[in-house]
């Protein structure tokens, strides 16, 4: 697992000069942000863990002197910052990978090279092919907008590269720009070298997760990569959308412009990082949802999370009522075929048969990349268990019947172990032990 940290460019540079600004804003200066500058409170702590480390070095320093020292406290502090929360949601990443390494090492200027070896590149004059000069801008693209900053610049066949067959195979919509006039590379050629890198690092599969406003980005890299002559199938992009974080049923506002924001680590503090883990994980990538702040940190069957890990955890609290009687693990573990013979009702037989698709509900979901299945096996499981649990309180697991007990203590032994492996893969805790929620409380005085 990678993380690609975007740590050069224009936007750094305006971190930088952000950050420097409320540098000096800490010694009394009284400054003004530029438009598209940093307004967010975190900069303002990136210039104070500055300040502490260079007093008043850069002060009175000119650009040249500060820029780059400022934009690396800026980025070596929000990696802290990401890295901690990322750690908080308990996510790991085995690398971090530096775009600014591709730019150090030549790799993206060599990449420009490369396209011009093969000969998919040409140079645009006014937006036009130089040699056929046909159209290769859409009038209504974004790209189009800076047509006056494309000129004389080179010009990757992402759309018109035609085969020797004279057919058009990439899925690009227009041809793109990766170097301009004045030789510096677009923000689109440093993608194009890192996933080259994958590819040279020998990668069968390579999975890229990206906000759904990315959409338009894949085919461009996709098309990159064909143009080099690899394999863009072994590619796969996955696209997320957008989360609306409510309470109150009102929309938590946040503004970009405003420097206003609503961190995940904010949201992990306030519901849980278990919480935070399941409600991404319930919902499919391409859908958008509400995050209902009040919904999830609500003790009742309502809270999807808590009724979740109550499942686990009332599995659990019947073994543990089951040892008290002095009925062990070891024996429930070497339970006789004649006790599980006592698995009758038709719910048991349900749970039971349920409980032997994890392996494949785990194979298919990683075929497809996409982790919910697991957590929607472990709902319907947990619905299961928690309305045969409601529906026999009056012939319950710890019963006067002791082979009976033994093989429904099997079965609640074999469904714990199953919801654990399971939260497991998800990352989600298992908890042992649960407050009971209110209209629960008399369900729970029998086992």
């Amino acid at each position: 697992c990678e993380y690609y940290n975007n740590d050069y460019g224009k936007q750094v540079e305006t971190l930088g000069r952000t950050v420097h600004k409320r540098y000096r804003e800490l010694f009394g200066e009284k400054i003004e942000l530029a438009p598209g500058e940093y307004p967010a409170p975190y900069v303002i702590e990136i210039a104070r863990s500055w300040k502490n480390e260079v007093g008043d070095k850069y002060l009175n320093a000119p650009e040249s002197e500060w820029m780059s020292a400022a934009m690396q406290v800026g980025i070596r502090e929000n990696m802290k910052a990401i890295v901690s929360t990322l750690d908080m949601a308990s996510i790991r990443h085995d690398h971090f990978f530096s775009e600014a390494s591709l730019h150090a090492s030549g790799k993206v200027n060599e990449l420009v090279d490369v396209y011009r070896q093969r000969g998919v590149t040409y140079d645009a004059v006014a937006g036009r092919r130089k040699d056929q000069k046909e159209k290769v801008r859409n009038e209504e693209s974004k790209a189009a907008q800076y047509a006056d900053r494309q000129v004389g610049g080179t010009f990757l066949m992402t759309s018109s590269f035609t085969d020797e067959k004279g057919k058009q195979p990439l899925k690009d919509d227009e041809d793109r720009i990766i170097l301009r006039a004045d030789g510096t590379p677009v923000y689109l050629t440093s993608d194009l070298a890192y996933h080259r890198s994958k590819f040279e690092r020998g990668f069968d599969l390579m999975v890229d997760v990206l906000g759904a406003d990315h959409a338009g980005h894949v085919p461009r890299i996709e098309s990159g990569m064909a143009l080099l002559g690899y394999d863009a199938k072994k590619l796969k992009f996955l696209l997320v959308q957008m989360v609306r974080i409510t309470r109150g049923g009102e929309e938590v506002k946040v503004s970009k412009r405003k420097g206003t924001v609503f961190e995940l680590a904010e949201l992990i503090e306030e519901a849980g990082a278990d919480v935070c883990r399941f409600i991404f994980l319930m919902k499919t990538r391409d859908a958008h949802f509400d995050f209902d702040l009040d919904l999830v940190t609500r003790q009742s069957k309502d809270n999807p999370v808590f009724y979740f890990q109550y499942g686990h955890a009332r599995c659990a609290s019947i073994l543990r009522k089951a040892a008290e009687r002095g009925i062990g693990s070891a024996e429930i573990q070497s339970v006789s075929d004649a006790a599980l013979g006592r698995l009758t009702l038709p719910e048991e037989k349900v749970m039971l048969k349920k409980m032997s698709q994890l392996a494949d509900v785990v194979t298919s979901a990683a075929e497809k990349l996409e982790p919910h299945h697991v957590l929607y096996f472990c709902q319907e499981l947990i619905g299961d268990f928690h309305s045969y649990y409601t529906k026999y309180k009056s012939d319950p697991v710890l019963s006067s019947d002791p082979e009976k007990t033994l093989g429904r203590l099997a079965m609640v032994a074999a469904l714990k172990q199953t919801l654990k492996s399971a939260f497991a893969i998800l990352g989600v805790q298992a908890p042992d032990q649960m407050d009971a929620p209110p209209e629960d409380e008399v369900a729970t005085t029998s086992a």
